[in-house]
């Protein structure tokens, strides 16, 4: 018995679960008459993981089908289809799929073909994305393109643009990357997508001048809170000085944003050379001034606090005695309790 047979039986399971004109008995007849179980425990012996994809390795092939024949078997026939199969875990069955499509080490040809024997719409577009990626790696964009389009459903075609665009946004592609944002649908999730174009402004930045930068992030596109990712190259090889300099700018002086406060923060944390007493002096009387309510981005925690955090880290990571003061001070400063535990327990050992 071939490995390969794992996938076909996945992608059945899921195909009949989802499909809710069968009944949970013609699911069960399928089952026995494949005998999925006794060939589960073959596949199993056989299977050798290869780097996991998940953190907590999947489930047995054959934990999964007896978990499936036992929740099928035992329904409260009371409830909806859709809730009697619930115990079934579409996502168990996916990700021993997806693993098995990762020891396999399929081509992307071979992927598709299995992406077109999914007929449950969720399955169609977490396969979609599998496949858009391993693609990206092999720079095949117009591949991808093509690739969306077999998703059925087009509300879920958004997410893969964002795929793409970040491919592009990566190399810093600014005409490329336009054209695919059209497509990202900026209504939804939100910080996925400004994360997306952050990323991009970084690296447009690093193989253009700030100028240029600068008249990208005036588009509609983008907007005043981008100046902070197109600055963090520069923030990198600046002295602390060279960037308090460059921050005199009237363009940073935006309500609100803590533009400044947050690039003298970076200039801080990304670059060795700015860490010494006299900046940190300087940050202190900066980032003190930042109200504790302020929100930063999706953030569990304050402005203010990820920022006494990012100095706090970034000190602790040199390992330098020379900055206990500092260190104890940022941490002081932090009102968020988790964080500052953490940061407290690394002083410690």
């Amino acid at each position: 018995m071939k490995q390969k047979e794992e996938l076909d039986i996945c992608i059945n399971l899921i195909n009949w679960i989802q499909d809710y004109s069968i009944s949970n008995d013609e699911i069960l007849s399928q089952i026995k008459a494949n005998n999925y179980l006794n060939k589960s425990i073959e596949l199993d012996k056989k299977r050798i993981d290869k780097q996991p994809l998940l953190t907590l390795p999947s489930l047995s092939l054959f934990k999964i089908i007896e978990n499936i024949i036992n929740t099928l078997n035992n329904v409260d026939e009371s409830l909806a289809i859709h809730n009697q199969r619930y115990g079934c875990s579409y996502l168990n069955i996916k990700d021993r799929l997806f693993q098995s499509f990762e020891n396999l080490e399929l081509s992307t040809t071979q992927l598709i073909e299995y992406l077109e024997k999914a007929e449950y719409i969720i399955l169609q577009y977490h396969l979609t994305e599998y496949v858009i990626k391993k693609q990206l790696l092999q720079n095949e964009v117009k591949k991808s393109l093509e690739l969306i389009s077999k998703i059925s459903d087009k509300s879920y075609h958004y997410s893969s643009y964002r795929l793409i665009a970040n491919f592009y946004g990566l190399k810093g592609d600014k005409n490329n990357f336009l054209k695919i944002l059209k497509k990202c649908d900026a209504r939804k999730d939100v910080y996925e997508i400004e994360c997306i174009k952050e990323n991009f402004i970084e690296n447009y930045s690093c193989i253009n001048s700030l100028e240029e930068s600068f008249e990208l992030i005036e588009r509609r596109e983008f907007g005043n809170k981008y100046y902070i990712a197109a600055l963090l190259p520069i923030v990198k090889i600046k002295t602390f000085d060279e960037v308090k300099e460059l921050l005199n700018d009237s363009r940073f002086e935006v309500p609100k944003l803590y533009i400044k406060e947050i690039i003298l923060t970076k200039a801080f944390e990304l670059n060795k050379k700015n860490q010494n007493t006299e900046n940190f002096n300087y940050l202190k009387g900066v980032l003190n001034e930042i109200p504790s309510r302020v929100k930063y981005g999706n953030s569990d925690f304050s402005l203010r606090d990820n920022l006494w955090i990012s100095i706090a880290e970034s000190l602790l990571a040199k390992n330098n005695e020379l900055f206990k003061q500092e260190i104890n001070y940022s941490i002081k400063r932090i009102n968020s309790k988790i964080p500052k535990r953490s940061l407290s327990n690394k002083v410690k050992t």
